[in-house]
């Protein structure tokens, strides 16, 4: 039997010329024939509309001094800042999702997701240098 030789241990996944574990789930490396990273991009539109609209309420907030007075005011720009906070939330919360893709006989598998895409390039150089181990 052929020593395992390991060319990934780190946050939970390990990668072996003969397994590929993460959590919850064991790969055999014998079926992988490649392996590649794709990613998703989150959409980035009602966000930057709340921004915008916020941006505008807060710039325009002095303009309303009218028959309200000082309250017309504070109103605009207390409105204008709650958008700009919302939006900016939104913006922070919206992140690229990096999937790894295994492909085997019999097709393409998604093996995991992460937010972190160094750590999944370094996993799929990993899993790479297994399949050329392998030979």
């Amino acid at each position: 039997m052929r020593e395992e030789n390991v060319f990934l241990n780190a946050n939970g996944y390990l990668v072996t010329n003969a397994r590929f574990e993460v959590p919850g789930q064991t790969y055999v490396m014998a079926g992988v024939t490649s392996v590649k990273v794709t990613k998703t991009v989150p959409n980035k539109f009602w966000p930057i509309t709340w921004l915008i609209i916020g941006t505008l309420f807060t710039l325009t907030s002095p303009l309303t001094y009218s028959d309200e007075g000082v309250y017309g005011v504070l109103g605009s720009l207390s409105c204008g800042l709650i958008l700009l906070l919302v939006g900016g939330l939104m913006l922070l919360g919206k992140k690229t999702v990096y999937h790894l893709i295994l492909t085997t006989a019999a097709g393409e598998q998604r093996a995991t997701s992460s937010t972190n895409g160094e750590f999944m390039q370094s996993l799929r150089l990993a899993l790479t240098n297994s399949i050329i181990h392998r030979g």
